[in-house]
């Protein structure tokens, strides 16, 4: 109930659950490593550096992720470890990513597997699913917001500028309506996508770990969107754990996603050499549990 994103954007947050480091220790806290008028470079992560995927997969797992790309393009180093890596389509949701995580997950179920599923269905650039009703707010809304992911990067940009930003108390409940939205969407997605996981025979044996990279915030310190700031609303991330016939139970402990990658090598049993034992920047959370 207390878990925390070690960065308030996708890029160096995932980075992060996926290496067990800090941003500043795997590096890519930018986009690209040079960035000038003559030259620019994308960054990479360092390749002493070891991911989740790359433990998995020696350790005779198979290694499949499926993403929104992005943030989250292999060229930065995501793909490093996965047998197969998709990130063809730009802010994807989980419409696309979990008919094909299922399609890979039935082809493989007579191996061990390690499995990333990923989408931007709650993201600024992402659209209103289809046949939104206000349930949050006034459907009485006159404003002049149309609720377009065009006008909300818009509104980023002048955030990240510090440039007035001229909401009212009713835009930002507009624009809270719509992220409420899209959370029941994704929501929608992963039930239909857990009843058939759940449906398959690997479920008996299958560790879920149901998390989120950052929040968004709508004017609670006064900026909107995500990655200018670090308090609670873009940080503080949903983290659940579901193993097979075990008992439920709440950690009121502070944790952090950088405690995911100890916490599954630690449960699997997985051989760790002694680099990335001491490359791990968290620690398993196996004894609060």
């Amino acid at each position: 109930t207390n878990a925390v994103s070690q960065s308030p954007w996708t890029l160096p947050a995932t980075m992060s659950f996926f290496t067990s480091l800090y941003s500043n220790q795997h590096t890519l806290t930018n986009k690209f490593s040079v960035f000038t008028e003559s030259r620019k470079e994308l960054a990479r992560l360092p390749r002493r550096v070891s991911t989740l995927a790359q433990v998995f997969q020696r350790n005779g797992y198979a290694t499949a992720a499926f993403t929104g790309d992005a943030g989250l393009g292999g060229h930065f180093g995501f793909s490093s470890g996965f047998d197969v890596y998709f990130d063809t389509v730009t802010f994807g949701g989980f419409d696309t990513t979990f008919p094909l995580a299922l399609d890979w997950l039935e082809s493989h179920q007579d191996r061990k597997f390690f499995l990333f599923v990923h989408g931007y269905d709650v993201h600024g650039q992402f659209p209103v699913p289809a046949g939104f009703t206000s349930r949050f707010s006034s459907a009485t809304y006159r404003g002049a917001a149309s609720g377009s992911p065009a006008e909300y990067m818009d509104r980023r940009i002048r955030s990240i500028k510090v440039d007035p930003l001229g909401l009212s108390e009713q835009d930002v409940d507009f624009w809270k309506d719509r992220y409420d939205e899209k959370v029941i969407g994704a929501d929608d997605r992963f039930a239909r996508f857990w009843k058939r996981l759940s449906s398959l025979p690997s479920a008996g044996r299958t560790i879920v770990v149901i998390m989120s990279d950052h929040g968004d915030q709508f004017l609670e310190h006064g900026g909107f969107d995500h990655g200018m700031t670090l308090y609670d609303e873009v940080i503080r991330v949903p983290l659940i754990i579901h193993a097979p016939a075990d008992a439920g139970a709440r950690i009121e402990s502070q944790v952090r996603l950088i405690d995911v990658m100890p916490t599954l090598a630690d449960w699997c049993g997985l051989r760790l050499d002694a680099e990335t034992r001491r490359q791990m920047q968290g620690v398993s959370l196996l004894p609060l549990m």
